[in-house]
C-alpha cells in the first residue's frame, strides 16, 4: 500500500481505473478516493444497471474525477 500513500500524499490524481460489472455503481461510489483518480469507468452487461449508475453520475459530486458507466457485451472485447 505504499503506493497508494505515496499518490495520497502527494495528491498525484493520476490513476485511472476500470470496474467490471459496475452494477449501479455502489462499490465505485463508496470507495473512491478524489486525492488520487483522474478517471473511473464502470462497465457492465445489463443497461438498466448503467442508466442507475449514469443518473448517480449526473446527481453526485465525484469530487472532480471523471466518471462515466458504459454497457458493453464483453463477449465482444
Amino acid at each position: 500500500m505504499s503506493w497508494y500513500l505515496k499518490l495520497k500524499q502527494d495528491k498525484m490524481k493520476s490513476l485511472r481505473a476500470m470496474d467490471f460489472g459496475c452494477g449501479t455503481g455502489l462499490l465505485v461510489s463508496k470507495i473512491i478516493d478524489p486525492d488520487i483518480f483522474d478517471e473511473i469507468v464502470g462497465v457492465d452487461v445489463a443497461d438498466g444497471m448503467i442508466e442507475v449508475f449514469q443518473e448517480k453520475i449526473k446527481r453526485k459530486d465525484f469530487g472532480g474525477v471523471k466518471m462515466a458507466a458504459k454497457s458493453i457485451d464483453l463477449r465482444l472485447l
